[in-house]
């Protein structure tokens, strides 16, 4: 789904006034610029936050995954690959090669002991076509300058990917487009399985830099649980 900040920026703004209490964020026109420059910070925290910790399933937008793949060595009849990250790669959603007998949904951290297990030099224990696997790395480049994140692939005897079937997500950002009519308009993509969820955790987020920490607890824990449910009258 597609939200301009101006939209996303009124429905904080509205969770906010509902919650609020005695020493209200929301307590005057005089501080509404600096409070929506607030949440649109705070926007694309929360946004990252739930890309980064929500099941791929509920994550409806994301790019294309493409590249050159390079050999990184041979287990058998079988090879490990290297896949170059995106420079706004933040997660996997899907990957395929074209032997596998499946997609990989979620990757290895190299710092995990599952990793090593990936370095095995036997194909029943390492990754292979019928039950592959995807490494996520970081590393520097030749410079030791800028981190860089790879994905290896383990593993396949054909070396090519899959048409259709590699998907990542990418760091939530703001996009200017035409939106509603209206050109230059500031927006963000975002599941719209998650949206409630942004709204709430943002919410949470602005009040917590404002120092209320019970609001900001209050929200947050909306963001999973839902809004509480009214009491019938007695």
């Amino acid at each position: 789904m597609i939200k301009s900040l101006a939209e996303i920026q009124e429905e904080v703004r509205v969770i906010l006034d509902q919650n609020q209490t005695e020493s209200s964020i929301i307590s005057g026109e005089d501080n509404t610029l600096e409070l929506n420059k607030v949440i649109e910070q705070k926007i694309l925290h929360a946004a990252r936050h739930l890309l980064e910790t929500s099941d791929v399933s509920v994550i409806d937008t994301g790019s294309v995954l493409s590249g050159t793949l390079t050999e990184l060595r041979e287990v058998g009849i079988l090879s490990v690959y290297k896949l170059s990250c995106p420079s706004d790669y933040l997660r996997l959603l899907s990957l395929q090669m074209s032997d596998w007998k499946r997609a990989v949904h979620m990757t290895i951290p190299q710092n995990s002991a599952e990793y090593g297990e990936l370095q095995s030099g036997f194909i029943g224990i390492t990754g292979n076509p019928e039950r592959p696997a995807v490494a996520e790395c970081i590393g520097w480049d030749t410079t030791n300058t800028i981190d860089t994140r790879w994905l290896e692939l383990y593993t396949s005897a054909e070396g090519s990917l899959m048409e259709g079937k590699n998907r990542y997500c990418s760091v939530p950002e703001y996009k200017t487009e035409t939106y509603g009519g209206t050109a230059n308009t500031k927006v963000l993509h975002f599941p719209e399985r998650l949206y409630r969820m942004l709204l709430y955790q943002t919410a949470s987020l602005v009040a917590a830099t404002y120092k209320d920490t019970a609001l900001s607890q209050l929200l947050m824990n909306m963001v999973y649980d839902g809004e509480p449910e009214e009491k019938p009258e007695q």
